[in-house]
């Protein structure tokens, strides 16, 4: 009898980063897998779910208007228990550090249900930065019997706090992006199409995003005081697609009338992806786009005080903070640099997904 595979997720980046998995298994043919959903994050997610193809057979439908992770936690393993008596998988797979990761692989672990972590052993040594990322990510190590590790630098990072079945497999990232880039059976919009226009014919292209819980309240207002200072320049275009948070939404208004700032809804990820391709710097606080930024060999600002993946610093990435003076003082040296030497990627070459299975 075929062995049963579940795969749980909630957000956009989950299911973009599993997307290379499903595509193998589904070629492959030789196990079992169902799909379920948490909807955590439900508008972005379906967006990039209907984007790939992704069929899913269980949808817990949690996402509330500005939800407390708290009552995710309870909610997520709570309506599991249901699925995971329906389904009796052999294995659940999770990715990353998302509250759907933790809560998913704790309720398994409490059914005696193996778990695999995909993109383990990040590390900032950090609870509250990103918070709650750097505690569900500690959780699930502890909770996983199979943790796929993106460096060497992941691997050490368990072997410190004593966790076993440790393998290097790269990041699923690197499968996702050259899978997506090269597919022929995604068409772009008039209205994409035109602002892709736009943005290539600009001297300096920026790609902004912001949504981390820690830069809420006054971080956030130095982070668009910093970006409405580099809008000043004519020769600069910033694309800011805005995350749906409402936190996020309220303070936006500090940029809204700046001529050359693309305040747009949030994209598809195919999308996203040609936008990153031909920026000059990106500005973000997001983890997959400090990955993104890697596997495209794109300039990157970090948002962020910490980061749970070090290996991208003094390369491409600096980390900036929410310091207004310090975002425009690292932006005027980047932009005068020289363009980035061309590097190989440190999360592999496309084939994580293959190992994984392999494994």
């Amino acid at each position: 009898m075929k062995k049963k595979i579940l795969f749980i997720f909630g957000t956009r980046p989950e299911a973009i980063k599993l997307f290379p998995l499903i595509h193998e298994l589904k070629k492959q043919k030789l196990i079992n897998f169902k799909i379920c959903i948490t909807s955590q994050h439900k508008g972005l997610l379906m967006q990039v779910l209907r984007l790939l193809n992704i069929k899913v057979d269980y949808d817990l439908n949690l996402m509330s208007f500005n939800q407390k992770i708290e009552n995710l936690n309870f909610l997520i393993i709570k309506k599991l228990n249901k699925i995971l008596d329906i389904v009796k998988p052999d294995l659940v797979i999770v990715q990353g550090d998302t509250i759907t990761s933790m809560s998913s692989a704790l309720a398994a672990k409490l059914k005696k249900i193996k778990v695999a972590h995909v993109e383990a052993g990040l590390r900032t040594f950090d609870n509250n930065s990103p918070w709650p990322e750097e505690i569900n990510r500690t959780i699930i190590s502890r909770l996983a019997d199979i943790n796929f590790c993106p460096t060497k630098l992941n691997i050490k990072n368990l072997e410190r706090e004593n966790i076993k079945n440790l393998y290097l497999t790269g990041n699923t990232i690197v499968d996702a992006i050259r899978l997506i880039l090269k597919a022929k059976n995604f068409k772009n919009t008039k209205k994409f199409l035109n602002l892709l226009k736009n943005y290539k014919n600009s001297k300096i292209k920026i790609f902004f995003t912001v949504h981390r819980r820690e830069n809420f309240g006054k971080p956030l207002k130095q982070i668009f005081h910093a970006i409405k200072e580099i809008s000043k320049d004519k020769n600069v275009e910033i694309i800011y697609p805005m995350h749906p948070n409402p936190n996020i939404k309220k303070n936006t208004k500090k940029i809204k009338n700046q001529k050359n700032i693309k305040i747009i809804k949030p994209l598809n990820y195919h999308e996203t992806l040609q936008l990153l391709k031909i920026s000059d710097v990106i500005l973000s606080d997001s983890g997959g786009i400090q990955e993104e930024a890697s596997v495209l060999n794109k300039k990157i600002l970090i948002l962020r005080d910490k980061t749970e993946r070090p290996e991208i610093l003094g390369k491409i990435g600096y980390l900036v903070g929410s310091d207004a003076k310090k975002i425009i003082s690292k932006f005027n040296q980047v932009i005068n640099e020289s363009d980035v030497t061309k590097r190989n990627s440190i999360y592999g070459n496309g084939d994580s997904a293959i190992k994984i299975i392999k494994l």
